[in-house]
C-alpha cells in the first residue's frame, strides 16, 4: 500500500478542500522535460485516489520523472465548490508531510509570481513512498488559477526558485 508522504499530503489537502477524487487521464504526458510515469508505485497511487469520492470535486494525480524515478508528483483539484486560500492548501500539504515523519519548514515559505500566477513553496524532507530507501528533500508548491488548485511535490530540487520554475512548467503543461 502506498502510504508515504504523497498519500498523506493528498488526504490533508483533501480535508482542507472538503473534497474527494475521481481517477482521470486528463493530465499531460509530459511536464517540462519529465515524462509521465506508469510504475507500480504510481499506478497504486492513482488507483487509490480513484476510490475516493466526495461530492463533485475532482482530484487528478500523476507522477513525472526520468526513467522510473519520480521527480515530481502533480495533484490537480477542480470542480471545487469554493476556492480555498492557497496558503491553507500549502500548509495542509506540509502538515501531511510532517504527520508521516517528515519535516517541512514553514518559516522558509517562498512566494514567487511568474506570468501573473502566484506560486507558494515550502521545503520538505521525507519519504515519497513507504518503500523508499531514504528521505528525499524537495519543495511542495501550490498555485491557483480559475478556481482550480494544483500542488506539486518536487523531489528534483530543494531550491525554492527552481521548484517554482518546475511548478510553472506544470502549470503550462496543464494549459
Amino acid at each position: 500500500m502506498w502510504l508515504g508522504i504523497g498519500t498523506l499530503v493528498l488526504v490533508v489537502v483533501g480535508i482542507v478542500l472538503s473534497a474527494a477524487a475521481r481517477r482521470s487521464d486528463t493530465l499531460p504526458d509530459q511536464v517540462g522535460q519529465l515524462h509521465r510515469l506508469h510504475t507500480a508505485q504510481v499506478e497504486a497511487l492513482e488507483h487509490q485516489m480513484s476510490a475516493i469520492k466526495v461530492g463533485d470535486v475532482k482530484i487528478d494525480v500523476a507522477s513525472y520523472g526520468t526513467d522510473d524515478k519520480v521527480d515530481l508528483t502533480l495533484f490537480r483539484y477542480s470542480n471545487l465548490p469554493t476556492t480555498p486560500q492557497l496558503d491553507a492548501i500549502l500548509r495542509g500539504a506540509a502538515g501531511g508531510i510532517i504527520a508521516t515523519g517528515g519535516t517541512a519548514d514553514f518559516d522558509a515559505e517562498s512566494v514567487q509570481t511568474r506570468n501573473g500566477i502566484e506560486y507558494r513553496c515550502i521545503p520538505f524532507t521525507g519519504r515519497l513512498f513507504l518503500d523508499d530507501p531514504s528521505d528525499t528533500s524537495g519543495q511542495v508548491c501550490a498555485w491557483e488559477e480559475g478556481g482550480t488548485i494544483a500542488v506539486i511535490m518536487d523531489a528534483r530540487t530543494a531550491v525554492a526558485g527552481d521548484a517554482a520554475a518546475d511548478a510553472e512548467s506544470a502549470h503550462e503543461a496543464l494549459a
